[in-house]
């Protein structure tokens, strides 16, 4: 059975890394680096189905996404699909757009975390 990751110790790993990137398959490449070297377990790229494909399935559920762009409105009805996922408890959304910040903090009733690379939003 896979282990259960909380959140506080996903978005200490996250915010304790010095990401550099410049595209999004970068920061991609540099979560999946942060996530290896602390030993926390994943699933890069998890298809969830007709839910959509999340950038990683963290542990036994945290759907964990990385923006560097789109719209409020756009990164928000991607995280809907996926919370519709029986495979997610929770969503953790990684970004450095400050716009992204006051997304809903639930989705389908379930929590959605929102971590800035830039501030400490949580």
């Amino acid at each position: 059975m896979e282990e259960r990751v909380r959140v506080a110790r996903l978005v200490h790993v996250l915010r304790s890394y010095r990401f550099r990137y410049t595209t999004e398959k970068e920061m991609h490449a540099a979560v999946r680096r942060a996530l290896s070297e602390n030993a926390v377990p994943f699933t890069d790229e998890c298809d969830l189905g007709d839910c959509g494909v999340v950038d990683f399935l963290v542990g036994d559920g945290l759907g964990l996404e990385l923006k560097m762009q789109g719209s409020p409105t756009d990164v928000a009805r991607q995280l809907l699909g996926y919370s519709r996922s029986d495979r997610v408890r929770e969503l953790v959304l990684l970004t450095g757009r400050h716009r992204l910040g006051n997304l809903p903090r639930k989705l389908s009733g379930k929590p959605l975390h929102v971590v800035s690379l830039w501030a400490s939003v949580f």
